[in-house]
């Protein structure tokens, strides 16, 4: 028997590997992958260039294009191979990780795309469950075990889950281990001549062995002998219909799946603009701000590093942006920049542009205990605030933005309003 192993070890026969290096599925009796993280899944690749893989501050990765386009590849590829496993009797196991979001930028600021994939993107439609329905949730319980099931063995370890899915949701799977009635936390289904096995999170190299004799009596249970060609050419009474009737039911559920991956495209769109309530830094933040005030009518360009965050214009003027997020009170200090880009930016072109400071102090607490209850503290320093009306720079929220973005969103914020935002922006107000 020969195993590879992706992310998971102690099986005696497991050749370890990864995606990215490991031979061709095909080559296996059954491939086991534990899709922890993007690292795991393509280690090799990351270690060729590590440079180009980023973390991100909510468990994700930013990929840079030029590897981005070869992850893509490599998925396209292990799908086609994954297909290829099960049709010819092999077992596919995944271990049912959190879903974790890979993302790439083409392009640059407002006018740039982003482009996203998962750590479950190697498997492809015909494989996989709806990754959107996995669920997050730490448990220990596992109180309902398919004893008739060749892993009931592995399971009776019950080991823990960090995601499930709903028992609802899995009509087309058989359910190997649950809990509270509610939660599958291992499921099956046959694919081709193989099988399709997901299992819960947690593994110890310890249960490797045990794990590989489970593999070993699900695969004992698959076709002795390959079926001649002609003999799939030869249909017994009602197959053609039952056949036509499952190509139907497949061609819907394709249409479905489509359906359904393009409104969760879509409502991310939306998601992306309570970034203005919760994150910082040049990735995240300091696009969503650009977006925003381009949505209220100014014109942002992003700007190199050291001249600003973006130039905003509209026809009451320029104005250099910074844009600030953090867990606690912004400073002074984060003027001084700003104040430094308008000086360099009159020096050089003779214009004396406005300054607008975008700020999400606090980020880490809801938008109603900012600051927080009970204490002393302040969104802006003291001295930041005096500086700025001095200056006539503009100071406001993230969070008051995204109201004014809701209100153009839902269309409560007309014409007139967003004028009036944008002037006030312009015109050193402090918010």
């Amino acid at each position: 028997m020969k195993i590879l192993c992706v992310g998971v070890t102690g099986l005696p026969s497991g050749v370890e590997s990864d995606l990215s290096e490991a031979k061709v599925f095909q080559g296996y009796d059954a491939v086991v992958v534990n899709p922890k993280d993007f690292i795991t899944l393509y280690f090799k690749l990351y270690l060729d260039r590590f440079r180009e893989f980023h973390d991100r501050p909510d468990g994700g990765t930013t990929l840079e294009s030029s590897v981005w386009d070869i992850v893509k590849s490599i998925n396209k590829r292990r799908i086609k191979e994954a297909d290829g496993l099960l049709e010819l009797g092999g077992i596919l196991i995944c271990f049912m990780e959190p879903l974790i979001q890979g993302s790439c930028w083409h392009g640059t600021g407002t006018y740039g795309t982003k482009e996203e994939m998962t750590n479950y993107d190697w498997l492809g439609s015909t494989v996989a469950f709806e990754k959107y329905d996995l669920e997050l949730g730490f448990g220990e319980t596992i109180d309902s075990i398919d004893q008739g099931h060749p892993f009931a063995a592995y399971l009776k370890k019950k080991p823990s889950w960090t995601t499930f899915r709903r028992l609802e949701d899995c009509s087309q799977w058989r359910v190997i281990a649950s809990a509270f009635g509610t939660h599958a936390v291992a499921l099956t289904r046959r694919q081709g001549r193989g099988h399709v096995v997901f299992l819960p999170s947690e593994y110890s190299d310890e249960n490797g062995e045990l794990l590989e004799s489970c593999i070993a009596n699900l695969l004992g249970q698959k076709e002795s002998r390959e079926k001649p060609t002609w003999v799939r050419e030869i249909l017994v009474p009602q197959q053609e219909q039952i056949l036509k009737e499952i190509n139907d039911m497949d061609d819907e559920i394709q249409k479905l799946r489509k359906g359904k991956e393009e409104l969760h495209a879509l409502n991310e769109q939306w998601e992306r603009w309570k970034w203005l309530l919760w994150e910082t830094g040049k990735e995240y933040l300091e696009p969503v701000v650009r977006e925003a005030l381009g949505l209220i009518g100014c014109r942002v360009e992003p700007q190199p590093d050291k001249d600003s965050d973006g130039k905003v214009e509209s026809d009451f003027g320029i104005a250099l942006l910074e844009v600030v997020g953090g867990e606690g009170t912004i400073r002074r200090n984060k003027l001084g920049q700003l104040v430094s880009n308008i000086g360099n930016f009159y020096k050089t072109r003779e214009i004396l542009p406005k300054g607008i400071l975008v700020g999400n102090p606090f980020c880490e607490e809801r938008p109603d205990n900012r600051p927080p209850k009970g204490t002393q503290k302040k969104l802006f320093a003291k001295e930041l605030i005096e500086d700025a009306e001095k200056q006539g720079i503009t100071v406001l929220l993230s969070t008051d933005l995204y109201c004014v973005v809701c209100g153009v969103l839902n269309g409560q914020v007309g014409a007139d309003k967003k004028k009036n935002s944008a002037i006030s922006y312009l015109r050193g107000k402090v918010w």
